[in-house]
């Protein structure tokens, strides 16, 4: 729907109780395109299983709803992606679908950045189960789980690595560790949300 005084998409669908309902999604064109509602029209086909999360009713008219600033659209939620696909999506300027694809397009190659967010991770993983380990043996820990690609960047890289960490995360990751609650935990569990039609792994749960 386009025209007017208002942008965007209208819809006409059946939703879980067999009743036929209408849905105006606006196009926010006074927040830089915040919400623009009406991109998601060559993405949709007759018959196509949308989730609508964060509606509101129009008063005075029944089935008939807007969007409104919380209002979210899942498009065919049942299948699942992974929510690091969509991170991947994301840049300092906004959120750019083709990213994903340029980034299939080429290797992945190491990195002192990449590497030394693995290094935290594993150093968090350790500490979880084992708070009392000395930063040195945790370091080394984690160096046994990427031998190659540390390797690959070179003794200076993994020095410079080991000193960042233990300036600027160590603390911080082991102040976060010691108000986690004794009490069974788990690492990287698989989650998976068909409100969103999201899935991914979590840090702990």
């Amino acid at each position: 729907m386009s025209g007017g005084r208002i942008s965007g998409l209208e819809i006409n669908a059946i939703n879980e109780d067999d009743e036929e309902v209408s849905i105006l999604l606006r196009d926010d064109n006074k927040n830089a395109g915040k919400a623009r509602f009406s991109a998601l029209s060559p993405s949709l086909w007759p018959y196509a299983n949308l989730h609508c999360l964060q509606l509101s009713e129009v008063a005075g008219k029944a089935n008939f709803y807007v969007d409104n600033p919380r209002t979210i659209i899942v498009l065919e939620p049942d299948f699942l992606i992974d929510a690091s696909s969509i991170a991947e999506c994301m840049d300092n300027n906004g959120s750019f679908p083709e990213l994903y694809v340029l980034n299939r397009l080429f290797g992945e190659p190491s990195s002192e950045r990449m590497l030394l967010g693995r290094m935290v991770n594993s150093i968090f993983d350790e500490l979880i189960h084992h708070p009392d380990l000395d930063y040195l043996s945790l370091f080394k820990r984690g160096l046994a789980q990427m031998p190659i690609p540390m390797v690959a960047l070179g003794q200076s890289c993994a020095m410079d690595i080991y000193r960042e960490i233990e300036s600027g995360h160590l603390e911080a990751v082991k102040a976060f560790c010691a108000d986690v609650p004794d009490e069974d935990l788990l690492l990287e569990p698989s989650f998976l949300c068909p409100t969103y039609g999201l899935q991914g792994r979590l840090d702990l749960l």
